[in-house]
């Protein structure tokens, strides 16, 4: 038994040391690095300053309006991505016709880059662009998606939504066909329609599937940043957190100031994730 458990203790150990190198060692020297004044162009050692960066963000106005705008983000997306999964995976898993096309093509866009992604949407939102031209072609007004810091969030909110719906379609459809068809038959015969069946029966039970999507989609609208830097050309006209965090740290070399946002972040994330975990609980 000793013998097997020494084995087991030097087959952990590289894993251990890797964790304790790679992820637990940068996160606190971060964390260390956020209560100090340190700016990366400055030769002398950082000094410690306790709370200072975080309450100077919390009176920075382009801070603020970045968390704003990040609130916004998620505000727009998280419960767009969430309904618009739910119901096309429910709709998928109806058994309509060619469901194998509409699920490859939901796909497709999962497997393009961000960047590439957000670039093809902005040669299509630009002015003159195709959008624009089949506006004018059917004599509709032409609608300025770039023009202002709230029709930019809405424009990075598509294009996310475009590029990451197929992926949580099929985390809904994977607890879809976890249902006992069974089920449904037993509320057929009990005169639920498809409606009733979907909102008393359907939703109950995948709520653990919409609460991994909500989850997903809270992280991910925490830390867009490349539709966002793409789509407000470069990050000069509209920030959010995760772009703010980046000119802070690396255009301006306030590396202090950048731990302590990723760590706001990272709490922001943590506050919502325990939020969504809370309130949506499983039914059976």
């Amino acid at each position: 038994m000793r013998s097997q458990r020494r084995a087991i203790y030097i087959f952990l150990l590289p894993p251990i040391a890797f964790i304790l190198i790679v992820m637990l060692y940068p996160l606190v020297q971060s964390f260390w690095y956020s209560l100090t004044n340190f700016y990366f162009l400055d030769t002398s050692p950082p000094k410690f300053t306790g709370l200072k960066n975080y309450i100077a963000l919390f009176s920075d106005t382009n801070f603020l309006l970045a968390f704003r705008n990040s609130l916004l983000l998620i505000t727009l997306y998280v419960p767009s991505m969430v309904i618009l999964s739910t119901v096309i995976a429910a709709l998928l898993d109806t058994g309509i016709r060619a469901s194998g096309v509409y699920r490859t093509l939901i796909f497709i866009p999962v497997c393009v880059g961000l960047t590439m992604a957000t670039l093809m949407w902005i040669w299509i939102l630009n002015p003159d662009g195709l959008l624009d031209a089949i506006f004018k072609v059917l004599h509709l007004p032409t609608v300025k998606w770039l023009a202002t810091d709230v029709s930019t969030i809405v424009t990075a909110v598509i294009i996310t939504i475009w590029k990451n719906l197929g992926f949580n379609v099929v985390i809904i459809l994977a607890g879809l066909y976890a249902i006992p068809k069974e089920l449904y038959e037993a509320a057929s015969i009990d005169g639920a329609g498809r409606i009733k069946s979907f909102f008393s029966l359907t939703i109950p039970l995948v709520k653990d599937s919409i609460s991994l999507v909500g989850i997903m989609a809270i992280i991910s609208s925490v830390k867009a940043f490349e539709q966002i830097w793409a789509v407000s050309r470069g990050g000069g006209t509209v920030d959010v957190l995760y772009t703010f965090m980046y000119k802070t740290t690396f255009r301006y070399f306030e590396m202090g100031k950048g731990a302590a946002i990723s760590y706001i972040m990272a709490i922001f994330i943590l506050i919502i994730s325990y939020l969504n975990i809370k309130y949506i609980k499983t039914e059976v």
